[in-house]
């Protein structure tokens, strides 16, 4: 299932926001290994009217918006990023960007290697034209929690010794005389459970 996702990035200042009404600095999430990322992009400009309208939505119509996580060669003279994506459309009534970012399991494992988890960039770029802007910010990148493979894995039987099935299972071990007490799920009737001098099974109804 795809994950969505709203970044709102402050043209101005370079960082990533809350909203368009709130200019507290946003920490984007930690992206996934595996994922589909359904987002919804704004870029947004002072308005100059103070704290109770911070922002105005900037123009997208006839721009073009680029995503890229990570660098394939750090090294390089050139980046190519590990993840990109430019097939995004603007949404001309909300006035953002819209569009599906996917976090491939090769090209996460590229930044991943052997890690868990990476902390790397992720770049927003606007391009109208022959112009380009790019906003950059840090990101961290976190391997599958899941296995990628369709396999299923083959099941075993597996034997649990006495000490193995006292550590793992719930057993009642009462003082002499005591019973067990269940209750019906409408709470209305109750049952006591127990054992008599003899080694016999008891039950009695109490209400």
């Amino acid at each position: 299932m795809a994950v969505a996702l709203k970044v709102y990035i402050d043209t101005r200042r370079k960082k990533t926001v809350k909203s368009d009404s709130d200019p507290s600095f946003e920490t984007l999430p930690v992206i996934t290994q595996g994922e589909v990322y359904n987002l919804n992009v704004y870029f947004v400009e002072d308005s100059g009217q103070g704290i109770a309208n911070p922002f105005d939505l900037v123009t997208l119509s006839g721009l073009g918006l680029e995503v890229s996580v990570g660098n394939k060669n750090p090294v390089a003279a050139k980046s190519t990023p590990a993840i990109f994506q430019n097939s995004f459309s603007v949404n001309t009534t909300l006035n953002r960007f819209e569009g599906s970012l996917t976090i491939a399991d090769s090209d996460a494992e590229t930044l991943l290697g052997s890690n868990t988890s990476v902390k790397t960039s992720i770049s927003f770029k606007i391009i109208d034209g022959s112009t380009e802007q790019d906003y950059i910010f840090d990101v961290v990148l976190s391997a599958s929690v899941a296995p990628s493979s369709n396999t299923a894995p083959t099941p075993a039987i597996q034997y649990v010794t006495k000490t193995g099935g006292d550590q793992t299972y719930v057993k009642v071990v009462g003082s002499a005389g005591s019973v067990i007490i269940l209750t019906s799920p409408d709470g209305t009737k109750q049952i006591a459970l127990g054992v008599d001098d003899n080694g016999a099974f008891t039950s009695d109804v109490i209400t």
